[in-house]
């Protein structure tokens, strides 16, 4: 599980890139878990495991489909 600290969901300044996937077909999936404050995106049939801590749900425009740098 890879734990990403201090992620700020909606603030335009943190994002997400996950290789073409969306919000949207990510939760129809359900490959994304709240609890306790904290969301887990589950990839590649949960073999690939990325923790948010202290998000407690993402928006839309957290996940980007243009890779970065």
């Amino acid at each position: 599980t890879t734990v990403i600290n201090n992620f700020f969901s909606g603030s335009g300044k943190d994002l997400l890139y996950l290789n073409g996937e969306n919000l949207a077909t990510l939760q129809a999936n359900n490959q994304i878990v709240s609890s306790g404050g904290n969301t887990l995106i589950l990839l590649d049939g949960g073999q690939t495991k990325i923790a948010l801590t202290g998000v407690s749900s993402l928006q839309a425009q957290d996940i980007t489909q243009n890779k970065l740098g």
